[in-house]
């Protein structure tokens, strides 16, 4: 059983940890761009015929392990096929808490993003560097306003769009108050983008912090996106718009689909996502 000094020395140990996190947050926060910025200039609006390839990261775990893969893959957007995969077998440590969830799961992407460009620079492969990144977890629809995205955004320095699966409690709003606004909508609350439709997550604030997502009418459960990095809301609901067959658009679901299918392979007990 452990002793009371043993408690009080692990909870200042976790405090400290929080405040480290909370300050580098903090600091990468102030480096948020949410406009559109592809190659880093000032923003104008995206040229969607420009954009050839685009990310995905997704991370999945051995059920009640910290054992995870992390994928990363490039889809051709004319194609919305997979062009390049790549996974990575990790041991995430760092304990799981609320808000706080790039300090999991951000190294291993980062890693994964690097060892691509590598192979470029080394011409072991020769798929062009993704313009835009989509993440698996949320952008600034984040009770601080910088959620997975945004974080691995800033770290790399490169365009990025959150795709939540569930809905965040920010700023008045959860998952029952959107879907019963989606149920009582009107023509001037619902958006339309071909046979996609979405709502803004207008916040108690009046802050628009994404948009809930549907690719098609006869999906029931919406998903969110947000912006990550470099990019304006109009810019990475529209791309969302151009990634999607399905649910979830294909960077994401491909990179899921990609980290579950190696889960099984090396392990034979069951697989959760991170989302």
């Amino acid at each position: 059983m452990m002793s009371a000094e043993c408690r009080i020395e692990e909870n200042d140990a976790s405090l400290k940890k929080l405040r480290v996190w909370t300050e580098k947050q903090e600091q990468l926060s102030k480096q948020l761009i949410l406009e559109d910025r592809l190659d880093g200039s000032l923003g104008y609006p995206i040229d969607f015929t420009e954009i050839k390839t685009v990310g995905g990261f997704d991370i999945s775990f051995k059920k009640g392990s910290n054992q995870a893969c992390a994928a990363f893959v490039v889809i051709s957007v004319e194609l919305n096929t997979v062009v390049y995969k790549d996974v990575l077998q990790v041991n995430i440590t760092e304990p799981y808490v609320s808000s706080f969830l790039a300090f999991r799961e951000v190294e291993p992407f980062q890693l994964l993003f690097q060892r691509f460009l590598l192979r470029r620079k080394t011409n072991a492969t020769s798929v062009p560097s993704p313009e835009v990144l989509f993440v698996d977890g949320n952008g600034v629809f984040h009770p601080k306003g910088f959620g997975l995205a945004c974080h691995l955004g800033v770290v790399l320095d490169k365009p990025t769009i959150g795709i939540a699966k569930s809905c965040l409690n920010v700023d008045g709003l959860n998952k029952e108050r959107i879907l019963k606004r989606w149920q009582n909508l009107d023509s001037s609350i619902e958006k339309q983008i071909g046979k996609a439709t979405y709502i803004y997550l207008k916040g108690n604030s009046g802050r628009v912090w994404g948009a809930a997502f549907k690719c098609t009418s006869d999906i029931l459960n919406p998903i969110y996106v947000s912006q990550g990095h470099r990019i304006s809301l109009k810019s990475a609901i529209e791309l969302t718009v151009k990634c999607c067959k399905y649910r979830i658009p294909e960077p994401v679901r491909q990179a899921d689909i990609f980290s579950r299918k190696w889960i099984r392979e090396h392990f034979v007990s069951n697989t959760s996502s991170s989302n």
